[in-house]
């Protein structure tokens, strides 16, 4: 094959297979992954490609206790700068994560594009690790459940690694509650695997990446795929092993100190301590209950 590069896959879960790479670019390290960017690629993408890829390939390893026993292929490609607009799209498969963008809109570092790129790069590195599993993991049947979960993994990856703003984290949690609310609820559309996939993680008001941590070990240890039943099996057994209440406070005592955790939260990000509230208090806020941030 000559000066060809040559990727294998590395395959832990036989049902997730991935594909080799073959061609004449070399990887470049970020974080735990490798990167092939198609030259095309504007500077400020492939900076923040390699930027936020390093930082949430690094955080999730620590938030998940599961790093990851083989280095993610990432792979941009660039479709072409005539057709109007701003086109960004991403999918996962095993241990590997393609990006393929494009628009005129892309050769302007933009704050709108540089949000969206991220959301989409820790949604999608996200997927890697619910796929981090040597049987069961992701299933056909609920895609809201590994679709919600990495938004809502996402969005706290973002913000505990200080990539994006509280107000933007408040802005994005905003948004895709008031998407699920037009939808009124329903998970069984295409945004509404997202968005109400979204409000249904964080209205469970538990931390993001111990659930899913204690999915990914039930999905292993069972050989079960993702599932609603999981998750309620899950935050019903984490509520019936915490341990009671110190007597001696009083009931309106109790409603007062419940009420004020769901309208704040304080939390640590590499940038600094931060006080959420407002409409991500009940989403978001929930997120952040570790207060672990990488520093």
């Amino acid at each position: 094959m000559g000066s060809e590069t040559v990727i294998a896959p590395h395959d832990r879960n036989p049902g997730q297979p991935s594909d080799a790479y073959f061609g004449p670019a070399h990887p470049a390290r970020a974080g735990v992954a490798n990167l092939i960017i198609d030259p095309k690629t504007p500077e400020w993408m492939s900076q923040m490609l390699r930027q936020t890829t390093g930082a949430i390939t690094d955080y999730y390893a620590q938030a998940f206790e599961r790093p990851l026993p083989y280095r993610p292929l990432v792979m941009v490609s660039v479709s072409d700068f005539d057709s109007p607009g701003l086109s960004m799209k991403g999918g996962a498969v095993g241990q590997q994560v393609v990006y393929r963008v494009g628009g005129p809109a892309l050769l302007r570092d933009s704050p709108q594009a540089q949000a969206l790129f991220k959301e989409l790069i820790a949604h999608e590195l996200a997927h890697v690790w619910q796929n981090n599993v040597r049987r069961g993991g992701i299933g056909g049947d609920e895609p809201w459940v590994h679709e919600g979960g990495a938004e809502a993994i996402a969005l706290a990856g973002l913000l505990r690694t200080g990539l994006i703003s509280l107000a933007d984290a408040e802005a994005y949690s905003t948004k895709l509650i008031r998407e699920c609310e037009a939808l009124k609820g329903a998970v069984d559309t295409y945004r509404g695997t997202y968005a109400c996939g979204f409000k249904r993680f964080t209205d469970k008001k538990t931390d993001i990446f111990r659930l899913w941590k204690a999915m990914m070990d039930a999905s292993e240890a069972k050989g079960e795929v993702y599932s609603g039943s999981m998750i309620e099996a899950i935050t019903k057994s984490a509520q019936g092993s915490r341990a009671p209440e110190v007597t001696g406070s009083s009931q309106a005592d109790r409603r007062q100190r419940t009420k004020h955790h769901r309208r704040s939260a304080t939390f640590a990000t590499r940038s600094g301590t931060m006080t959420a509230s407002g409409p991500i208090a009940n989403a978001a806020a929930a997120l952040i209950e570790r207060r672990s941030a990488l520093r």
